[in-house]
C-alpha cells in the first residue's frame, strides 16, 4: 500500500493489515539449529517492520496535527491510526525482545555446557 492508501484506509482494515504484517511464528524454545535459523528469521524481519512501524507513527502524528484546527473528523480518525500504529509497534518490539532472549539463553547455556566440557 502507499502511504496515501493507508491513511486513507478504514481503521478497521488498517489494523487487519497491520495484525498480518506483524504476525509471527515464534518458536516454543530455541534448542536445535531450525530453531535458530527460525529465531534468526524472524529478528531480521522483525528490524524493519518496527522501524516502519515508528516512522508511520510519527507520520500520524504529524497529519493529526495538521488536521486538529482544519477537519474534526479526520482528526480523530488521525488519533486512532497513531494510536494503531504505536501499539504494533509495541508489539513487534516485545515479540523482538523475546525472541532475542531466547537466543541469549540458549547461547548462555551452551557456553556453560562447554564449560562443564558436556558440548564441543
Amino acid at each position: 500500500f502507499t502511504l496515501k492508501q493507508l491513511f486513507d484506509m478504514p481503521v478497521d482494515d488498517l489494523i487487519i493489515y497491520l495484525n498480518k504484517l506483524c504476525t509471527f511464528d515464534i518458536p516454543k524454545r530455541v534448542e536445535t539449529i531450525e530453531d535458530m535459523q527460525q529465531a534468526s528469521n524472524i529478528l531480521g524481519r522483525i528490524g524493519p517492520i518496527y522501524a516502519w512501524l515508528i516512522n508511520m507513527e510519527m507520520r500520524a502524528n504529524i497529519n493529526k496535527r495538521r488536521l486538529k484546527k482544519d477537519n474534526k473528523e479526520d482528526y480523530e480518525k488521525a488519533l486512532i491510526q497513531e494510536a494503531v500504529f504505536s501499539a504494533f509497534g509495541k508489539q513487534v518490539n516485545i515479540i523482538y525482545n523475546t525472541v532475542s532472549r531466547m537466543v541469549t539463553i540458549k547461547q548462555q547455556i551452551n557456553q556453560e555446557l562447554r564449560m562443564l566440557g558436556n558440548v564441543t
